[in-house]
């Protein structure tokens, strides 16, 4: 039987035994949803290049060839390094998510602290000329009336891009891979 043909007919049995030590190396956080799409896709993978390249598995292929025998132990070391690898790159594909989750929540976090920033000297502004204004000593035509008109344009500036990030951000979110 070629390597190939012993993933593909085994798969569902390596997709669990994969899910399984995973488990036991690290924490459940996460986890089960990169396995569900990580460990499949590189099976997939794997039994397409071993299709597209016997040469691939170069190993098994050059015992055969060269009648060298692999004991059970030593397959089950290299299966061990392959689970090992499948494992740090399920992991490494998680991190990268995360670390990219952290950076964009990092992004809006700062985003929404200088949109309040913004917003609370736009209001201060206009609440500082309308009361100016109120008191019936300073004219609505004035310059003090501009710097409320003014105030209050930034303001509605402000308001609409701040709809068309949020707007934006909810889009990326639901287009993201999960």
């Amino acid at each position: 039987m070629l390597l190939y043909q012993f993933v593909n007919s085994n798969r569902d049995e390596l997709i669990l035994r994969c899910r399984e030590k995973v488990k036991k190396r690290f924490p459940p956080i996460g986890v089960p949803a990169v396995l569900d799409h990580g460990v499949p896709l590189f099976l997939r993978q794997l039994v397409d290049a071993l299709q597209l390249d016997p040469a691939i598995a170069t190993i098994t292929d050059l015992a055969v060839e060269k009648k060298m025998s692999i004991d059970t132990d030593e397959f089950r070391t290299l299966n061990r390094c392959l689970d090992d690898a499948i494992a740090a790159a399920v992991t490494a594909f998680g991190n990268g998510r995360k670390v990219r989750g952290d950076q964009q929540a990092e992004d809006l976090h700062q985003r929404l602290n200088a949109f309040a920033d913004e917003q609370r000297r736009l209001v201060d502004m206009a609440i500082h000329a309308y009361s100016a204004i109120r008191t019936g000593s300073i004219g609505a035509t004035g310059s003090t009336g501009a710097l409320l008109v003014q105030a209050l344009g930034e303001l509605r500036i402000l308001a609409d891009r701040s709809v068309t990030d949020i707007r934006l951000a909810s889009a990326m979110a639901t287009l993201a891979p999960h």
